[in-house]
């Protein structure tokens, strides 16, 4: 009875095991959803936004008041090589805030730019003023959709363009100032003036009464000219990134540097350090033409 008993068992082990398996009849189960293609990411971070072209840093003013972030791209900023993705923190009440680029990752299309957000602590000195902390990288690649993601994981949204207002170019004759926050400036033959922009306040050093400038320029909410840039017809014909090798001092004025196998002589701007450079080093540099002929040095910086 006992051999009978444990026959019993087996064959009911047996029935049940098989009944677990997969019925012949049943359809395959559906194969398990693919991973998200992950794309390798080419971006460089961008430490100077003087390197950045003009027309890009002329809106910066008025994205760098809003929190989130936005895409420059060559087809919109015609001086623009490759796209430019911009995080924005917004206004904060001192210095010590900052935005640094943890990490940049891309999967099915989306490119991820995470962000580590900097405050000050209870015990820092910092500025007492408002600063506009920002972090921007020039990007490689086309992407479906973007996001902005501190490392806190708070979303970073996109900046509406409606926030820059529409500019406008002009030639004109600069007149030389009406106070300590505007300019005349004569366009088509009749005198125009100009407020300016926060960051505009000490331009007319650079400037005499009669030069010819070129000029970008929007209209307020209050139907004033508000100046965005400004520039004499000399500057405007810059000739930008031109690789050199620097070959020293000519005098105390003048630098010589080679370019396309030629030594040319260049007059360096007041704020170019000439001692950090060296016989020998491979320099990018920023100059164009004065009316007198001599090639003005406007930047320089090491390749």
């Amino acid at each position: 009875m006992k051999k009978i008993a444990a026959w019993l068992l087996v064959a009911f082990l047996t029935l049940m095991i098989a009944g677990c398996g997969p019925d012949p009849a049943d359809p395959e189960p559906p194969d398990s959803p693919e991973p998200p293609e992950e794309v390798g990411v080419e971006y460089d971070k961008i430490d100077d936004l003087g390197e950045l072209p003009q027309d890009v840093q002329n809106v910066m003013p008025f994205l760098k008041k809003e929190r989130g972030y936005f895409v420059f791209s060559p087809e919109e900023y015609e001086e623009l090589e490759k796209k430019v993705f911009a995080v924005f923190a917004g206004e904060k009440p001192t210095g010590g805030y900052e935005l640094l680029i943890d990490s940049v990752e891309a999967e099915d299309g989306t490119l991820q730019v995470f962000i580590e957000e900097i405050e000050p602590g209870p015990d820092d000195h910092v500025t007492q003023a408002l600063t506009y902390p920002l972090a921007a990288l020039f990007l490689e690649g086309d992407w479906d959709e973007y996001q902005a993601v501190s490392t806190e994981n708070e979303s970073f949204e996109p900046i509406s363009p409606d926030v820059i207002p529409e500019f406008k170019e002009a030639e004109g004759v600069y007149q030389g100032l009406q106070d300590s926050s505007s300019a005349e400036i004569i366009v088509d033959g009749e005198p125009m003036a100009l407020r300016f922009m926060e960051y505009f306040s000490a331009f007319d050093e650079l400037l005499n009464f009669g030069d010819d400038v070129f000029i970008t320029y929007y209209v307020n909410e209050h139907e004033q000219n508000i100046l965005v840039d400004i520039d004499t017809a000399e500057r405007a014909n810059m000739v930008r990134g031109v690789e050199g090798v620097f070959e020293g001092q000519i005098d105390s004025q003048s630098v010589e540097i080679t370019v396309d196998g030629e030594p040319r002589a260049f007059v360096p701007a007041e704020q170019i350090l000439i001692d950090q450079f060296h016989t020998g080093d491979r320099v990018i540099l920023d100059y164009y033409e004065a009316s007198n002929g001599r090639l003005i040095l406007s930047r320089m910086e090491m390749q």
